[in-house]
């Protein structure tokens, strides 16, 4: 058994991202009145740019139009002379760059999309974001006892939009602490009989109740299988165990004293453990 020094990560760096959102603004508009007949159904697309935010369903009014929002108004004349709720059903939804609006109409007459002085009524509002939005924060945990045992060995996790807030931030990091902050112990030479079954990643179990009582999970990192003219198959695995035991303590361990007391100094100055 030995010990995946190569896997400790003890200092954790963590981007994340906080975003505000600013004043939305109108992104499509109608040029042309449109009528839905009688228990038909009318559908219109717009096309956006796959960096844009999602547009909110337009919201249906009769006489007070909403301001920043997307909006929608519908009349039985096309001069919008009067204002009607409850006869359509709107759904939205996006799809990738394609925004796409569909209005049924559940009345047994004709409607338009009018406004009160007789103009398309229909109009989308994106969200936009505020200047310099979003702002690009970064936040560290460390694991004091690793870093004095084995040094400072850090971590970048790659900066990704969804880590939005400070608190989940400092979550994943806890987290990845506690699964990296010790090494690993690395089973070797672990023979098996031999099974075409396994390759490398996949998760076993160790089970020992005879020698080192050992029951525990672990990876397969290495795989050795070989061969004679005899027809025997040997395969022996190498595991990392899913899991540390924590720093040593040396419990019960007594070094001897330095030969010469004044080569103390200077082990110490290497990293050298010293009593």
């Amino acid at each position: 058994m030995s010990e995946a020094i190569d896997s400790i990560r003890n200092t954790v760096d963590v981007p994340y991202q906080i975003y505000t959102t600013g004043t939305p603004a109108e992104r499509f508009t109608e040029t042309t009145v449109r009528s839905i007949s009688a228990f038909q159904t009318l559908t219109i697309t717009y096309d956006y740019d796959v960096s844009e935010y999602d547009s909110p369903p337009p919201v249906v009014y009769a006489t007070t139009m909403p301001a920043n929002t997307s909006r929608v108004r519908f009349s039985p004349t096309t001069s919008g002379t009067f204002g009607i709720h409850g006869s359509i059903e709107s759904t939205t939804e996006r799809d990738g760059a394609t925004l796409r609006v569909t209005f049924r109409n559940l009345s047994s007459s004709a409607c338009f999309i009018v406004t009160t002085s007789g103009l398309p009524s229909l109009s989308i509002w994106s969200q936009r974001l505020a200047a310099n939005s979003p702002a690009r924060l970064s936040t560290r945990r460390y694991d004091t006892t690793s870093r004095t045992r084995y040094g400072a060995q850090v971590f970048q996790v790659p900066s990704t939009p969804w880590i939005q807030t400070l608190g989940t931030a400092g979550r994943i990091a806890d987290y990845l602490l506690s699964v990296a902050a010790q090494p690993l112990p690395v089973l070797g030479d672990i023979e098996i009989l031999p099974d075409p079954r396994i390759t490398l990643g996949d998760l076993v179990r160790v089970v020992d109740d005879v020698g080192a009582t050992l029951d525990t999970t672990a990876w397969v990192v290495g795989i050795r299988t070989s061969g004679d003219n005899t027809g025997r198959v040997r395969q022996i695995l190498t595991l990392r165990a899913t899991t540390s035991p924590g720093a040593p303590t040396d419990t019960g361990l007594f070094p001897d004293p330095a030969i010469d007391p004044a080569a103390r100094d200077p082990l110490v100055r290497e990293g050298v453990r010293v009593p």
